[in-house]
């Protein structure tokens, strides 16, 4: 599996907001996207920091998903009402499924 990790530093009065976007617009876009296998959002409320985390079959799949990731980050950045602190790391790193962690577990 592949990862897409993108970061938002927020503003206090804006975390609620983030956190329904990610679930109402960013988890179903991503859906309809080829390869996707899942999403994450880790929120510090107190730094006010948020990291998005999207996991892909192949990198092929991580890559063609690029275009389409930025558009949503760059709306992520306005629902956060902060437009200029937005980052976005690739992470092409490779997980094994739990399938594969358990067969390669000894017992």
């Amino acid at each position: 599996m592949f990862a897409r990790v993108s970061t938002i530093q927020g503003k206090k009065e804006q975390v609620d907001q983030e956190i329904s976007y990610y679930r109402e617009q960013t988890i179903p876009a991503a859906r309809n996207m080829v390869g996707f296998k899942g999403a994450y959002l880790l929120v510090d409320r107190k730094s006010v920091k948020s990291m998005g985390i999207t996991l892909w079959d192949t990198e092929k799949n991580l890559q063609a998903s690029a275009a389409a990731a930025d558009k949503l980050r760059a709306q992520a950045s306005k629902v956060a009402d902060t437009p200029s602190s937005t980052s976005a790391q690739e992470a092409d790193c490779e997980c094994p499924s739990v399938s594969e962690q358990a067969e390669n577990a000894s017992v």
